[in-house]
Formats: C-alpha cells, structure tokens, sequence
C-alpha cells in the first residue's frame, strides 16, 4: 500500500513519517529528493540552469544555490510554477523508484511519502491514501520560529503561499492532529490512523479474494 502523508509547514510530517516507521511502515522523503537533484550530476541539473539563465544561480563551483534559487521563485508564482514543471517529474520518478526497490523485497510493505505539495501538484492522486496533517497557525509558527530562527513575517508568507488547511482537507481520506506538544498525543493518533490503515488494508485483500 501506497499512502502520501502531507500538511504545511511545522506541521511534523518528518517526525510522524518516523513514528510510522517505528509501526513497521517505509517512507520516503521528498525533500530529500529534491535536494539530490539539483547536483551537477543530475539530469534535471542542465535544466534549470537553461531556463532560470540569467539569474545568477550558480555559486563559485557551478553548483545551483538552492537559496538564490528559492528566493527567485518565492516572489514569482510563475517562476515557481516553471520551476515546479522541471523538477517534479523527475522527483516522482525516483519516488517510483525507491518504493518499487521495497516492493520488491517485502510485498506487504507500506510506504509513507512524505512532502508538504502532494495535494497542490495533483500527485496525492497516485497513491491509495492520503493523510493530512493538522496544525494550526499559532502552533505553525512557533515550531518553525523555535527549528529554523525564521521571522514571523516570513514565516506568515510561507503559510500564506501554501493550500490552506481547509482547502487540502477536500482530498484528504484521513487527518492527523498534531497540535499538542505532549509527544504522548502524537504517538497515539499515529497509531490511530495506523490501525484505520490496517483495517483499510485487510479489508482490500479481502475485497479481492470475494470478487
């Protein structure tokens, strides 16, 4: 089983994706895809240099900066939108990739992919489940002030720039609350949800076998 784990910024989707695999899941992580890509060796790498050429991407050693890059896109929704058009393809691919690799050494294996845009790119569609995230603003700003010094301002656009909650809540099949600060709440809706995946999942096989 495939299920895409998503929310905004702050919204834990790292930690939960391990506490999912603390219950026995996989999971992929996006974001760190994403920053494979941009390497000189990469094949996306030829790509983004071409169109965004101009403007003064590359540092010293030809290499993309990410920084210059993210702050290029962030004030342009249509460079972002371009930008996206490049890289996502080739994300998804190694996506694919990477949970074929364990599907191929455990076919009962449930995978987690994890990133905060599966529902804005359409890709939540290729999973069998998607969960969202809920974290209020309040509560957004704060982990992510405390985890990466950011001002509120920025923080504020950052959110600003993402789906809303309520619009990403349209697409999702399951929702994690994941406002508390006491780990023990946490812990305890993951295992929640993965009880409710279990259930979805014996219910398929079985579903299968009858029909």
């Amino acid at each position: 089983m495939r299920i895409a784990l998503t929310g905004g910024i702050g919204s834990g989707k790292n930690y939960i994706a391990d506490l999912f695999e603390e219950l026995g899941c996989y999971s992929i992580d996006l974001d760190v895809i994403s920053k494979t890509i941009y390497t000189k060796d990469s094949e996306v790498y030829k790509d983004i240099v071409e169109v965004f050429n101009g403007y003064n991407i590359l540092d010293e050693n030809n290499e993309i900066n990410r920084k210059v890059l993210k702050d290029i896109v962030f004030k342009s929704d249509d460079k972002r939108l371009l930008l996206e058009s490049i890289t996502h393809k080739y994300i998804m691919a190694e996506d694919r990739r990477l949970a074929n690799k364990i599907k191929s050494t455990d076919s009962k294996a449930i995978i987690i992919t994890h990133a905060a845009v599966l529902i804005e790119s359409g890709f939540y569609k290729g999973y069998d489940l998607t969960i969202l995230i809920y974290t209020d603003i309040e509560t957004q700003i704060k982990r992510v002030s405390s985890r990466d010094n950011l001002p509120v301002d920025v923080i504020k656009k950052i959110i600003n720039v993402q789906m809303p909650y309520e619009e990403k809540l349209k697409y999702a099949d399951m929702v994690i609350d994941n406002n508390s600060s006491d780990d023990k709440d946490i812990r305890a809706e993951v295992a929640r949800v993965f009880k409710l995946i279990k259930l979805i999942e014996h219910g398929s096989k079985h579903s299968d076998k009858t029909v």
